[in-house]
């Protein structure tokens, strides 16, 4: 308890109703989550507390009053809702009031007292004065056993690995938090505990004794317990009377102790003679409650005269340690209108401002004769003009440029408006906008010429070497925002090849916080930092959080697409899924927390701390990481007054550039102490040049308010950095906008206008032409740090009197202000040739602007304007480590997971998840190591369902066009991977049910066979799993080899987050698909047609559709064996303009007696005479008698080399019921015209219902000779 340590707040415990009298407060506890303070009171009623404020936030009643019942007795805290305790009842709810559970039960008869079990806030344990105790299983709200009580307990707390409980005697019973069996008791009070608090390895009590002539008081001392030795301790001695006590939750030794009186004492439990004395603000009353918060910033008193007294430090008052972000109701706030682009306005929807309700005809409703055109845009003044202003009373002004231009001339801002859009890089056309133009011009048309205008239009974006200057913009277009457009067909109609036609994928945008694409690109690009993330994804990490290995996913997935459109879903979802990053503001969700170069740097910072922290998890030796990524240094803290140092050893990830500010005589200010050459008699000095800069900011010297040891006091301390080793990789932020606000304070004000001083000479330096070396070298000698470039690297090469360590320059990401009409976006640009496996790659850069990718040169690449380009990270790594490109982790990738079961569900779920049964098609069986270790070239059937994470976003514009700004964000809830072939063929060996904690708007059942509950662990049957586990086991199989064979396949690895090449991928979408047509046929059209099956009858099972696809796939294998693939396609069209693309509903099932009967008559026909039928018509010219075509007919050596034997089960040729199909020439028959088992090919047309003759021979699978023989025709 600090020195500012006070009351900040008081409030009253509102009355149950609107006239009844105050209640006094029976409970007191802190949010551990929440910014929030709760309340119980004896009628049952839970009212929470928002801030430092103490605004009342929720009020509700969660037990009832009857018969004194409703008293709230304690309260406990999950992620989900509060849970609180009263005589007969025991209820979980939301924060924001709606109950989840309320549980009564005839055991339920005096309970006082709760606490988490050994499942952490999955369980809880209830007792009290009765002779059971209670586990409740908090997230289905059962009770799931019923215990024999040692002893009517009072009170509960969870300490160390213990639940400690207090008897009403005033005895303590340590318990096992999983067997709940007495271990230790323990007599604290010869009478009753009042109070009693335990953390980590002490429990404190507080409690009353017997006093010979006044009855019962409490203890003048507090009872200390080792929950580690299970000993007491020496008592705490407090001579007002220890009524209630508190344990820090920061530093486990120290408790607060309270008295009725008010007094509080803050007491080491190791040293009770040092207290902190501070006395409560209560008057005529006394304490009922005393509640520390989690954060240890905040303490709440309740009295007997029903307030609620606030304690703590006003400067950094907080509740809960890491608080999430607490909901509020809605609030009607008039917004101002939105601002409209009105030289845009026919691509503006004009829904964006609101209309009221009117019935007078509206202004807008203006006589066409009547509209002029007015009101130009404003013309933008000349920088020279601007640089040569004046100031006058009013406004300023500045002399005319003699530039050639005529005074008195209004510019034509409308045409110069026009001439900069036409010089803007527009939208593409969509894919199927193209293709249909070549379908009326040919190859070669309008679309490919307009590639190619756009192509060379990008080409003609030059930079002037004479003088700088972009020519055409001030803005090259490859430097501008790009936008993905959206047509009825998806995002799949989108030509990204527009942007890009290198071998280097690029990132889209429209994901949440993809403002970090350029980062993680010039992550990808650096050797060391790829090696590094690949060979942690390669180990059996599967922590849920883990950036390391999201990035080791990114990167495969961005190598292996070689040029094609990526995006970085997964990892860009785990970013903002990780607490720390919300804290420190850097997810769009919350609102980015300052300029995005600033933000973009503190995500530098934050990725490199993880991904050093997520090493760690699986590599506990970080030597490794930090020799590539950590900066060895030593830091010294030094009290100016007693000049007392202390050192401590420490690593630094990223280095913050330091820029001396700005002289009056326009160079860095000679005498400032943060100017890399110190002080100087000349007025004028030469501006320092980088590696001056980077020396004098690694080294430098900073003012930190600390504690001094010796002083025993805070002091402002100075701080200084001695470095000890250097990184493989060094990253930089540039810092060139580290601006200080303006202040009020005259100390603050001159240090932030030396700050801003700095910014303006920063950028003067970055518009330097060749400021930004290629190469540095950096020599570390006895703490002291030297950094060199140009002809001073090159000396101290040559002398070799110091071991240099060169760095060459990876990579920037820049800052691009394109203007007033676009907001400032982030790009990269890379040298490419550092990641290079070919070491003879010289060096070759290229932009990244999102998913536009193009190779520059490096000097337009390192030129950098104070107006529009500003970097904000620069990538440096060893020279020695060029093309050092390890691809080793794929000969150790740890594939455990692909032979392991997910544990089993919990018991069957209650709250609505669907009832359908599991998929009656195989069990799931886990590949066997020994058996069944993916090869490469191993087939494996996979499919993949979503829901809806959020919904589409459309806008209407003016014309009443739809148009859509985002699409709908679907999220992996189930995939499953079937064996392609051996044994267990059709067997799935993946079938796993994903854990999404994001709220779910949709979830598709009808398309995806997902329900309510089904997603959620609380509720599912299914044994969920956390998506890492689930795409890790699909990268695994992919890197292994695999060949996946799928329906719809490309959407489902987008959707899935990975890009599988086309070597490994069978899409039965293209297999039986046209290419001059654009009819795509989807999958139970399929099933119906050619297998004869009808799936997805009530609801999508991935399994099911797995399977259908592999069967597919092996029919798709027949037909090529065969040679009638082409015709076969042709009749499958033909019979799907029939049908309108669908399969019919199946038909029901006939009856046993009539299967049976055309079961003997088929066997009746079979045991007949071969002598054939005749044929239906008259037989065409150049047939035989049975009709059929003696030309298209095989030999038996041809058909025994086309036959495949299929099971009726996969043929589905005996299935009644089955769809009459009209083949065309060659299509497969049903039946063998001649003698054995084979396969004929099939010429001429038939009728639905023709029947198709079986001769003698065993039956099997063969395309008919006949007329009768067209596939699909049902069989007598």
């Amino acid at each position: 308890m600090e020195a500012d340590w006070d009351e900040i707040s008081r409030v009253g415990l509102p009355p149950p109703g609107p006239h009844a009298l105050p209640t006094a407060v029976s409970v007191l506890a802190f949010d551990t989550s929440q910014e929030l303070l709760w309340a119980g009171n004896e009628f049952g009623r839970l009212t929470s507390f928002y801030g430092p404020e103490l605004q009342k936030y929720t009020s509700f009643r969660a037990h009832p009053p009857a018969d004194g019942a409703g008293v709230v007795k304690q309260l406990l805290f999950s992620e989900k809702g509060v849970l609180s305790v009263a005589s007969r009842s025991v209820h979980f709810a939301l924060r924001r009031g709606p109950a989840i559970w309320h549980l009564t039960n005839e055991a339920f008869k005096d309970l006082r007292c709760m606490s988490f079990t050994s499942k952490g806030t999955h369980e809880v344990l209830v007792a009290g004065g009765q002779d059971t105790m209670v586990r409740i299983d908090v997230e289905k709200g059962t009770i799931t056993e019923t215990l024999p009580s040692q002893d009517n307990y009072t009170i509960m707390k969870r300490g160390g690995q213990y639940i400690c409980a207090a008897t009403s005697t005033g005895s303590v019973h340590i318990l096992d938090p999983s067997s709940f069996k007495l271990i230790k008791s323990w007599k604290a009070h010869n009478g009753w505990i009042n109070d009693m608090d335990a953390k980590s390895d002490f429990l404190v009590t507080c409690g009353f004794s017997p006093r010979q002539q006044h009855g019962y008081m409490l203890d003048p001392l507090a009872n200390v317990f080792d929950l580690k030795s299970l000993m007491p301790l020496p008592p705490i001695p407090f001579h007002p009377g220890a009524a209630f006590v508190r344990m820090h939750p920061r530093m486990s030794t120290t408790s607060v102790v309270a008295s009725q009186s008010g007094q509080l004492q803050v007491i080491d439990i190791m040293n009770p003679n040092t207290a902190n004395l501070r006395q409560a603000n209560i008057f005529e009353t006394y304490l009922t409650a005393l509640e520390m918060a989690p954060s240890g910033e905040a303490l709440a008193l309740a009295d007997a005269h029903c307030a609620i007294h606030l304690w703590g430090s006003p400067a950094k008052i907080q509740f809960a340690e890491y608080a999430a972000p607490t909901d509020f109701a809605d609030t009607h706030a008039v917004l101002p209108p939105p601002s409209l682009d009105w030289f845009a306005s026919e691509q503006t929807p004009y829904h964006t401002v609101g209309l009221p309700h009117y019935r007078d005809t509206l202004l807008s409703a203006w006589p066409s004769h009547m509209v002029f055109e007015v009101g130009a845009p404003t013309p933008k003044i000349d920088p020279q003009i601007l640089a040569s202003l004046k100031r006058d009373v009013i406004g300023a002004y500045a002399p005319f440029p003699r530039d050639g231009r005529r005074r008195n001339q209004v510019e034509d801002t409308r045409r110069l408006l026009d001439a900069e859009r036409r010089d803007a890089l527009a939208a593409p056309r969509f894919l199927s906008e193209v293709a249909r133009e070549r379908l009326v011009e040919g190859a070669g048309g309008a679309g490919d010429r307009r590639l190619s205008d756009a192509l060379d239009a990008l080409g003609e974006m030059v930079i002037d070497g004479a003088d700088g200057r972009v020519m055409r913009t001030n803005v090259p277009v490859m430097y501008r925002n790009v936008e993905i457009k959206y047509s009825k067909f998806g995002i799949e109609d989108f030509d990204f090849k527009y942007y890009n036609r290198t071998e280097f994928s690029g990132l889209e945008t429209h994901i949440a916080n993809s403002y970090a694409n350029p980062l993680l690109q010039l992550y990808r690009f650096t050797p060391l930092i790829r090696n590094l993330a690949l060979r942690h994804t390669a180990t059996s990490c599967l922590y849920e959080n883990c950036i390391l290995c999201e990035m080791g996913f990114l990167i495969d997935m961005l190598e292996k697409a070689s040029g094609q459109n990526c995006q970085a879903t997964n990892f860009l979802r785990t970013l903002s899924g990780h607490p720390t990053a919300a804290q420190l503001g850097l997810l769009e969700e919350h609102s980015l927390n300052g300029p995005l170069s600033a933000v973009i740097q503190s995500l530098n910072r934050f990725l490199l701390d993880q991904m050093a922290k997520d090493y760690r998890q699986m590599s506990p030796q970080m030597g490794h990481m930090e020799q590539i990524l950590a900066t060895a240094a030593v830091t010294a803290t030094r009290c100016p007054h007693c000049a007392n140092e202390v050192t401590h050893p420490g690593a630094v990830f990223v280095h913050e550039l330091l820029y001396p500010p700005k002289s009056a005589g326009g160079g860095p200010h000679p005498h400032h102490p943060r100017h890399p050459h110190g002080a100087h008699n000349s007025p004028r000095q030469p501006r320092p040049s980088f590696s001056q800069i980077l020396k004098a900011s690694v080294e430098r010297q900073k003012q930190v308010r600390g504690w001094c040891t010796r002083c025993r006091r805070y002091l402002q301390l100075a701080q200084r950095l001695t470095i000890q080793g250097l990184p493989q990789v060094l990253v930089i932020n540039a810092a060139v906008d580290s601006g200080a606000a303006p202040s009020t304070n005259p100390a603050a004000a001159a240090a932030a206008a030396a700050a801003a001083g700095g910014t303006s000479e920063a950028k003067q330096l970055w518009s330097t032409h060749g400021w930004l070396p290629h190469e540095i070298g950096i020599i570390v000698e006895q703490g002291q740090f030297f950094c060199y470039e140009g002809q001073d690297l090159q000396f101290h090469l040559q002398r070799k009197n110091f071991p240099v360590t060169e760095y060459e320059l990876v990579g920037v990401v820049a800052d691009i202000n394109s203007g007033v009409n676009e907001k400032p976006h982030l790009v990269s640009l890379v040298n490419v040739a550092p990641s290079s496996p070919n070491p003879e790659t010289q060096s070759e850069w290229y932009l990244f602007n999102d998913f536009l990718v193009r190779q520059t040169s490096p000097e337009e690449a390192l030129r950098f304007d104070a107006t529009w380009k500003l970097p904000s990270i620069l990538t440096y790594q060893m020279k020695s480590a060029r093309h050092n490109i390890d691809n080793s982790w794929k000969q150790h990738l740890d594939t455990s997971l692909l032979y392991h079961r997910w544990p089993a569900p919990t018991p069957p779920r209650q709250l609505g998840a669907s009832t359908t049964a599991p998929s009656q098609l195989e069990p799931l069986r886990p590949l066997d190591p020994q058996t069944e270790a993916p090869q490469p070239g191993t087939l494996a059937a996979i499919d993949a369902e979503f829901v809806a994470l959020q919904r589409e976003e459309i806008s209407i514009k003016a014309d009443g066009t739809r148009e859509t700004v985002r699409p709908p964000r679907l999220g992996l809830a189930r995939v499953s991977v079937v064996r392609g072939g051996g044994v267990l063929e059709g067997t799935p060996f993946i079938d796993d049910y994903i854990a999404v904690p994001e709220p779910v708007v949709d979830y598709l059942t009808q398309y995806s066979g997902i329900a309510p509950g089904d997603l959620d662990r609380a509720t599912s049957k299914h044994a969920l799993v956390p998506r890492k586990a689930a795409y890790k086991k699909l990268w695994l199989l992919l890197n292994l080899g695999a060949v996946f064979v799928g329906h719809g396949l490309a959407k489902d690895f987008r959707t899935i987050n990975m890009h599988v090449p086309s070597q490994q991928v069978i899409d039965t979408v293209l297999l039986f698909h046209i290419p001059a047509r654009q009819r795509r046929l989807n999958l139970r059209f399929l099933a119906w047609c050619l297998l004869r099956e009808h799936i997805q009858t009530r609801e999508h099972d991935s399994v099911e559709d797995a399977c259908t696809a592999l069967r597919l796939y092996r029919k798709y294998q027949e037909f090529v064996d065969a040679g009638v693939l082409d015709r076969m396609l042709a009749d499958v069209y033909a019979r799907g303009r029939e049908v309108g693309w669908k399969a019919p509903n199946p038909s029901p099932s006939p009856d046993p007696d009539q299967l049976a009967a055309a079961a003997a008559a088929a066997a009746a026909a079979a045991s007949a005479s071969a002598t054939p039928e005749p044929s239906v018509g008259p037989a065409p010219a150049g047939a035989d008698p049975d009709g059929s075509s003696v030309a298209s007919r095989p030999s038996t050596a041809q058909a025994q080399a086309m036959g495949r034997t299929l099971s009726a089960a996969s043929s589905g040729l005996l299935e009644p019921g089955g769809p009459p199909m009209r083949g065309a020439a060659g299509t497969p028959g049903a039946g063998s015209n001649g003698g054995g088992s084979g396969v004929g090919v099939a010429d001429g047309l038939s009728a639905p219902g023709t029947p198709v003759r079986r001769g003698g021979g065993a039956a099997g699978m063969g395309f008919s000779a006949g007329r009768g023989g067209g596939f699909g025709s049902p069989m007598r």
